[in-house]
C-alpha cells in the first residue's frame, strides 16, 4: 500500500483543485454555468489539474524515498503548486467580471477577461517546470525509477533551463498577442 500513497496523493490533489475549479465558478454563477465553462476549456482544466496531481504525486514520492533531504523539493512544490492554483481561480476569476462593474471595478474585470489565457499559460507551464524540477531532484539524489529511465538518459538540469526561457517566450507571447 506504501507503494501506492503518491499515486493517491496526486489523483486526490488533482481532484481537489477541479473541486475548487468548481466550487468557484459555481458560487460566482450557478452549477449550469460551472459545467458550461467545463466543457468549453476542459483541456487546459484537466492539463492543470493533472499537472499539479503529478507534482503532488513525485514529491510524495521523493519524501518517501528521502526523508532527511526534504526541504528543496518542498520549497518548489509550494511556489509551483501555489502557482497552479491560482491560475485556475484567475480562469474562474473572469466571472467576476459580472459583478465588478457595479463595485466601480471594471478596469479589473477587463484585465481578467483580456488575459486569462496568459493565466492559465502561466499555471500550465509552472507545472511543467515543477514537475521537471521534481525530476532533478530525484536524477540528483539517484532515485532512479525503472519506469523513468528514458528520462533519466538526459541531463534534467538543462531540461530546466530550457524550460524557464521557452516558458518566459510563451508567455510573453500570450500577454502581447
Amino acid at each position: 500500500m506504501k507503494r501506492y500513497k503518491p499515486i493517491i496523493r496526486g489523483s486526490l490533489a488533482s481532484l481537489s483543485l477541479l473541486s475548487i475549479y468548481f466550487i468557484i465558478l459555481t458560487w460566482a454563477n450557478s452549477l449550469e454555468h460551472a459545467i458550461g465553462q467545463f466543457i468549453e476549456m476542459w483541456y487546459w482544466i484537466l492539463i492543470l489539474s493533472i499537472g499539479f496531481g503529478l507534482q503532488i504525486g513525485l514529491y510524495y514520492h521523493i519524501k518517501a524515498q528521502l526523508q532527511k533531504k526534504m526541504l528543496e523539493s518542498k520549497a518548489e512544490l509550494a511556489a509551483t503548486g501555489t502557482v497552479s492554483t491560482v491560475s485556475m481561480v484567475v480562469c474562474c476569476a473572469h466571472h467576476i467580471v459580472d459583478i465588478l462593474p457595479i463595485l466601480g471595478l471594471s478596469a479589473a474585470a477587463t484585465f481578467l477577461l483580456r488575459y486569462q489565457l496568459s493565466f492559465i499559460m502561466i499555471g500550465v507551464l509552472s507545472n511543467i517546470l515543477g514537475i521537471t524540477s521534481m525530476l532533478v531532484i530525484m536524477q540528483k539524489h539517484s532515485l532512479h525509477e525503472e519506469k523513468l529511465k528514458l528520462i533519466y538518459r538526459y541531463d534534467m538540469k538543462n531540461i530546466m533551463k530550457i524550460g524557464i526561457f521557452v516558458s518566459v517566450i510563451l508567455v510573453s507571447l500570450t500577454f502581447v498577442l
